[in-house]
């Protein structure tokens, strides 16, 4: 039987309109079914890669924790040291379960915590992502140790912030970065532009400010980081990491 006809005893005889229709029925049901088919293998293979490259992320997340180039910690919206590396347990004098018990605030020089507090304020307003300065710390037998910190922060979906991650590298007091907390948000955006060796008229333009307003800004820049030129404000931007 074919094309809707079946063989009777005097000949060949048309189907039914409703038996026709069902087969029809039956043929884009079945088309159907396949394309689902195949969508749900395409979406179970794109879950897959996914899984493999978030996988991977974190073994090279973890594999770089663990190096001990510089300190890393992840630290609690509450200033808790969720996770250390052996790093920051060395720079600090701490073993990791002393660490894990203690705030970020009970471990930062009294000098330097009003500083932190006021970074952490901005990222909890939304007015920045991280920070990077120059911090000092007290060692577990009350030393100080100077160091350079870079501090990022995770946020969840709506926007709040989930975690800091942070890295910790130990320098001579000298060599300690200058703090730059002092620069407005706005004369941070024209250092990290004329860090990107913009000029001024092309930083106005970013930036839909006049030409004036930027050599303003550049010049409070300067006079705020103690530089002396354009180009020392160059070197500072890229040392420093504010080009990025």
């Amino acid at each position: 039987m074919k094309n809707g006809l079946r063989k009777s005893g005097t000949g060949t005889v048309s189907d039914s309109p409703e038996l026709s229709q069902a087969r029809a029925d039956i043929r884009r049901l079945n088309a159907e079914l396949e394309r689902c088919a195949i969508e749900r293998r395409e979406e179970v293979a794109a879950r897959r890669r996914v899984e493999e490259a978030l996988r991977a992320g974190r073994e090279r997340a973890l594999c770089y924790f663990d190096l001990g180039l510089v300190g890393m910690a992840i630290v609690s919206l509450t200033e808790g040291c969720m996770e250390v590396n052996r790093r920051l347990c060395d720079i600090l004098g701490y073993e990791p379960g002393e660490l894990m018990q203690m705030t970020w605030a009970a471990l930062t020089h009294a000098d330097d915590l009003a500083g932190d507090m006021e970074n952490y304020r901005r990222i909890l307003a939304g007015e920045a992502e991280g920070y990077l300065k120059a911090k000092r710390w007290i060692r577990k037998n009350g030393a100080v140790v100077h160091t350079n910190v870079s501090v990022k922060c995770q946020r969840r979906a709506d926007g709040s912030v989930d975690y800091f991650a942070a890295m910790v590298e130990e320098v001579a007091g000298g060599d300690a970065i200058p703090d730059d907390t002092d620069l407005s948000r706005r004369e941070r955006e024209v250092a990290r532009l004329i860090g990107l060796g913009r000029t001024v008229k092309e930083v106005a333009g970013v930036l839909s400010l006049s030409e004036k307003t930027v050599s303003t800004y550049r010049s409070r820049i300067l006079t705020k980081l103690k530089l002396k030129s354009t180009a020392e404000l160059i070197r500072y931007a890229l040392k420093h990491r504010l080009a990025e």
